[in-house]
């Protein structure tokens, strides 16, 4: 009978030929909050997956309908030409309310 998995070179090769690495021993960095998530997104203008991941946020406030339209016009686009609207007005105001939700606030 063969062995589930055999050692090479310090890796292990599983059943079905997947190579399974050594733990690694440097500590895992801790997990970005959601907030810093997007302040990076919006830094970066990454608008698709600023918006897919805002659009399921539960407290978005004055702005979650904004948010949340501006995803959808990304995703149906054609849709809301046919009903006449502008996609591109959707979206941009869409960013304005990403940059409004979002922005880092001054302390004091």
């Amino acid at each position: 009978m063969r062995p589930l998995w055999r050692s090479v070179e310090g890796l292990a090769l599983g059943a079905k030929g997947f190579i399974l690495r050594p733990m690694s021993k440097v500590a895992p960095a801790s997990p970005k909050s959601n907030l810093e998530t997007m302040r990076e997104l919006i830094a970066k203008e990454d608008w698709t997956t600023a918006f897919r991941i805002a659009s399921s946020f539960k407290n978005l406030g004055a702005q979650k309908a904004r948010i949340t339209r501006a995803w959808e016009v990304i995703q149906r686009p054609d849709f809301y030409r046919q009903i006449r609207k502008d996609p591109e007005a959707i979206i941009a105001d869409g960013i304005a309310a990403l940059r409004e939700r979002f922005a880092e606030k001054p302390n004091g």
